[in-house]
């Protein structure tokens, strides 16, 4: 058995690393965001092609530093398609040019995201990178008074509209 000997500086900064980081609370970069942290049971708009019921939940993660969107949908057999589901996940962060989000779905698809809050504080919206090729995104929610959620999903042609694929309603678990 081999046994490397570090030197006794490195132990000592990487000590000094450590204690640093344990001592510094972790900052709230998710003011604004609290209407949507938690775990929500959603149920579809009621239109042909609509998740019957799925389930989404925003947790922080990694101290604080960014949420996570994990999200699951039931689709019905429809036009002779068969049942199927739906799961991905979004990572959101915040950089020096703003809030941002990567998303990831059993698809395979990978879509980069713009995030801005309302001036009302009440609606967040994620929209695709405009200057990506491909079609273009935009995901929805908005808090409602009654305590659910508003929920949409458009996409568009590049050059076209953004137009409703599907919408939804949740309520807190």
């Amino acid at each position: 058995m081999i046994f490397k000997l570090v030197p006794a500086a490195a132990v000592a900064a990487a000590a000094i690393f450590v204690s640093q980081a344990d001592k510094s609370a972790p900052s709230d970069n998710w003011k604004g965001w609290e209407f949507l942290i938690g775990d929500w049971v959603a149920q579809g708009g009621g239109k042909p092609g609509d998740a019957t019921s799925g389930s989404f939940s925003f947790t922080r993660e990694l101290d604080g530093k960014v949420l996570v969107r994990k999200n699951r949908a039931e689709y019905p057999a429809a036009n002779g398609r068969p049942a199927s589901k739906h799961e991905d996940l979004m990572v959101i962060f915040k950089d020096n040019k703003g809030t941002k989000a990567t998303y990831f779905d059993n698809e395979g698809h990978v879509i980069n995201y713009e995030v801005t809050i309302a001036a009302d504080g009440k609606t967040i919206a994620f929209v695709s990178d405009a200057s990506a090729p491909g079609p273009k995104f935009r995901l929805v929610y908005s808090a409602q008074a009654d305590g659910t959620l508003k929920g949409s999903f458009d996409m568009g042609a590049p050059g076209n509209e953004l137009t409703p694929y599907t919408t939804w309603t949740a309520k807190k678990k």
